[in-house]
């Protein structure tokens, strides 16, 4: 006879839902250890909590360090684009600003994460070389940017 996914009988062929602090596990049978899923929805919104929290908190930290390095900077509107790429190693989403200068010309891109691979780095830089942000004629301007890089193969 075959294993029955939790809370499944074949006699009344009715599945048994947890209920609010009820909690499922899985066993692994290569190490006996059952890991805990999470099923109460406190649990789960303090962790989707405070992973928003601290990637604001990023994004925080990173418009202020360029305020402090382009302090008459004007933020505009984010960029997001979805960039087909060659293989799925190239594949990621890539945040940043790109800041324009006053006579058009991109003076610099930053990325918000430092472990962004080199590659996806250069499309980045190809992108606004084919296609920079328009420029205001008295201000730096700072475009955050969200490009996601995915293999269409």
């Amino acid at each position: 006879m075959f294993p029955q996914p939790y809370g499944y009988t074949l006699e009344d062929n009715v599945v048994k839902i947890p209920q609010e602090q009820e909690k499922i596990s899985l066993a692994d049978n290569s190490t006996g250890k059952s890991p805990e899923i999470v099923t109460t929805e406190s649990e789960f919104k303090s962790k989707g909590t405070e992973q928003l929290v601290a990637r604001l908190q990023s994004y925080r930290t990173f418009r202020q360090n360029i305020q402090q390095e382009y302090p008459n900077v004007q933020e505009k509107g984010v960029i997001r684009e979805t960039i087909p790429t060659e293989t799925a190693e190239m594949e990621g989403t890539v945040l940043g600003a790109v800041l324009v200068g006053s006579d058009g010309k991109v003076l610099d891109i930053k990325f918000q994460e430092v472990s962004i691979s080199p590659q996806l780095q250069s499309k980045v830089r190809a992108y606004f070389k084919n296609n920079p942000p328009q420029a205001d004629k008295q201000l730096i301007s700072s475009y955050p940017f969200q490009f996601k890089f995915q293999n269409n193969l």
